[in-house]
C-alpha cells in the first residue's frame, strides 16, 4: 500500500513538473522550447487550455522576434547577413508547420477558437537561399583567384554552402576540386638510404608500402613518388643509417640432470646385527636409493638483423628543416633444440618439455631484413602520425 502511495506521489510530481516545463522556457525567453513543448503536450491531449496559452504567447513572440531581426538585416544590407536571413525565414517557416500540425485548437475555458497567423514566406525563403548562394559563389570566387592556399580553403567552405543551397549550381562542383587541390598539402614520403649497405629492393617497396588511409586529413595527402604529384610542400624523409645482419651461430650447452629414485629394499638390523621386529614380529625394512643421470645437450641457434636511422621532416617550400626523430628496429632469430643421452626419467619436466626439437635451417639475410623491415615500417607510420600536427 505505501509502495503505491509513493508512485501515485512520483507519477503525479512528474506529470506536474511536465506541464510546467513549457511555463518555465516561456518565462526564460525560449520560446522555440516553449512551442516545442507545448505542440507535444498538445499532441496527446488538445484540450490542455494551459498549453494552448503558453503555444498562443510563445509562438507569437517568437515570430515576431525573428521576422524583427529579418528586417533589421535587410537595411543593414550587409551580404554576409543573407545566409543568416535564410536561417530565420526557415525557422519561421518550420515554426509555423509545427504549430499547424496541431490545429485546430479550441480553448474550452474561453470557448472561443484558436487562430494563428500563417503567412507564406515561401517566396522570401527562395529569394534568400538565391542571393545567398549566390554571394558565397562570388566570394568563393574571388578568393580561388589568390591561389594560396588559405584563401583556397575558405574558397572550399564557399562552395561548399552553396552546393548545400543548390546541388547543381553553375561550375560549383568543378571550383570546389580546384579549390581542395590549390589547398591541399601534399608530404612526400621518401627513404634514403646512407647506411652503405644495399637495402634489397622489396624491402624498400614495402617500406614505402605505408598506409596513408587513416593518416590523410581534408587538407593533408601523404604520398609516395609515384608520379601522379611533381609539387610537393613537405618531405618525410627515413634516412636509414644503419643496416646490419650478425654472422650465424651456433652454440651448444652440456649439462647433466639428476634425481634420487627408489630402488629396492634395506632390512634394518640391530647392533648385533640381526634383522629388526616390529611389534606384530615382521621384518622392519627402509627403501633403498639409487641416483640417476641423464646428459643434456642444448644447441642455441642465434642470428638478428638490426635496421636503423631517423626520420627528418622538411618544409620543402621554404627550404627549412623542421625536425628529426630516432627509429630501430631489431628482428631476432633464435632456435634452441636439445638432445638428451641417459636416463629420461632423471630429467626436469621442463627439461622434458623441450625434447623432440631438432637445429632447423637459418632464414637468409634478406629474410631477416624484411622482417626488420616490416617491424620498422609500423614504427615509422607510427610516428607519423604522431607528428600529424606540424603539417598544416
Amino acid at each position: 500500500m505505501e509502495k503505491k502511495i509513493i508512485l501515485s506521489l512520483f507519477f503525479i510530481s512528474l506529470f506536474s513538473a511536465s506541464c510546467q516545463m513549457s511555463k518555465y522556457h516561456l518565462k526564460q525567453g525560449h520560446y522555440d522550447a516553449a512551442v516545442s513543448s507545448a505542440v507535444s503536450k498538445l499532441m496527446r491531449n488538445s484540450e490542455k487550455h494551459k498549453q494552448i496559452e503558453v503555444l498562443e504567447r510563445a509562438y507569437a513572440q517568437a515570430q515576431q522576434r525573428d521576422l524583427s531581426r529579418i528586417e533589421f538585416l535587410k537595411k543593414e544590407g550587409q551580404p554576409e547577413s543573407l545566409e543568416h536571413i535564410f536561417n530565420l525565414y526557415s525557422k519561421v517557416k518550420q515554426r509555423q508547420d509545427l504549430v499547424k500540425s496541431v490545429m485546430p485548437l479550441y480553448h474550452k475555458k474561453d470557448m472561443r477558437e484558436i487562430s494563428f497567423e500563417f503567412i507564406n514566406y515561401d517566396d522570401e525563403l527562395i529569394s534568400a537561399k538565391r542571393k545567398a548562394a549566390e554571394f558565397y559563389y562570388t566570394r568563393g570566387s574571388n578568393r580561388l583567384q589568390s591561389k594560396t592556399r588559405n584563401e583556397s580553403r575558405q574558397a572550399y567552405d564557399d562552395f561548399a554552402k552553396v552546393r548545400s543551397y543548390f546541388p547543381g549550381y553553375r561550375d560549383v562542383d568543378s571550383l570546389m576540386n580546384t579549390a581542395l587541390r590549390q589547398g591541399t598539402v601534399h608530404v612526400l614520403f621518401a627513404i634514403q638510404n646512407t647506411s652503405g649497405i644495399t637495402l634489397p629492393p622489396q624491402t624498400e617497396k614495402e617500406l614505402l608500402r605505408i598506409s596513408t588511409a587513416d593518416m590523410n586529413k581534408k587538407w593533408v595527402q601523404y604520398v609516395t613518388a609515384d608520379g601522379t604529384v611533381t609539387n610537393f610542400d613537405y618531405r618525410i624523409n627515413l634516412n636509414l643509417g644503419f643496416i646490419d645482419v650478425t654472422p650465424e651461430s651456433v652454440r651448444e650447452i652440456h649439462y647433466t640432470e639428476t634425481k634420487k629414485v627408489q630402488d629396492g629394499w634395506n632390512y634394518v638390523l640391530d647392533s648385533k646385527g640381526n634383522v629388526t621386529k616390529d611389534s606384530l614380529g615382521n621384518d622392519i625394512k627402509s627403501p633403498k636409493y639409487k641416483t640417476i643421470s641423464c646428459n643434456i645437450i642444448e644447441t642455441i641457434q642465434h642470428k638478428s638483423a638490426r635496421v636503423s636511422g631517423k626520420i627528418e621532416y622538411t618544409n620543402l617550400a621554404r627550404n627549412e628543416f623542421i625536425r628529426e626523430e630516432p627509429v630501430t628496429s631489431d628482428a631476432l632469430f633464435e632456435h634452441c633444440s636439445v638432445m638428451a643421452v641417459g636416463d629420461l626419467n632423471a630429467l626436469k619436466p621442463e627439461t622434458k618439455a623441450k625434447l623432440g626439437s631438432s637445429p632447423i635451417p637459418f632464414p637468409n639475410d634478406l629474410d631477416m631484413l624484411d622482417l626488420a623491415g616490416n617491424t620498422l615500417k609500423t614504427m615509422v607510420r607510427d610516428i607519423v602520425v604522431r607528428n600529424r600536427d606540424i603539417i598544416n
